[in-house]
């Protein structure tokens, strides 16, 4: 059993879409560094949250606290994937990395990849990635290196984060949630904006 506390703001989608023009800029960049904090912790304690997503993150006193560990799984032995059994299973398709859509590989860098769709939806009012393709559609152009492009709202700091840290197509080539962190802080910084 889990246990979280009692979060008031409801889910970060509804948030979003309900209250978008009453949402600064400097609120939706702490939306993005509490996430980043939550999801650095799972990875710092081999966990795999595997659904990160503005529908299972939960807003309370300006934060963002992740929810919802339905899909989420412990990295046993210093594993650092887990490739799944099933491939029939329900997925939450338009917010998976390619190589889970290729092969089922899930690893803390596909975790990545899913927060770079995050950030996505902060800027774009919890609006749902890839709304104009079905999911074939969109497994065939996330494998064939289609990403979504950045919001115009979204300010330049962020931008660099989702192209460059949490959207190339190897998971190598991602960044590690600390790393992320450490930018988001930095964005949150006067002179960053």
């Amino acid at each position: 059993m889990l246990v979280m506390e009692m979060v008031s703001g409801g889910s970060l989608d509804i948030h979003l879409q309900k209250q978008a023009s009453h949402i600064t800029d400097k609120e939706r960049l702490r939306y993005c560094y509490s996430a980043s904090k939550g999801l650095e912790y799972l990875h710092e304690n081999d966990c795999l949250h595997r659904d990160v997503a503005a529908r299972n993150c939960l807003v309370h006193d300006g934060e963002v606290k992740l929810s919802d560990f339905g899909l989420s799984r412990e990295l046993s032995n210093r594993a650092k994937k887990y490739t799944m059994k099933d491939m029939k299973q329900r997925l939450p398709i338009r917010w998976l990395a390619p190589e889970v859509l290729s092969s089922g590989t899930y690893s803390k860098k596909s975790d990545v990849y899913s927060f770079g769709i995050l950030l996505w939806e902060i800027y774009m009012d919890g609006e749902s990635p890839y709304a104009d393709m079905t999911v074939t559609e969109v497994t065939a152009n996330v494998i064939a290196g289609y990403r979504l492009p950045p919001p115009g709202k979204m300010p330049k700091p962020v931008r660099l984060i989702m192209v460059n840290m949490c959207f190339p197509g190897h998971p190598d080539e991602r960044s590690k949630m600390y790393e992320i962190r450490i930018a988001l802080e930095d964005a949150m910084q006067p002179s960053s904006r």
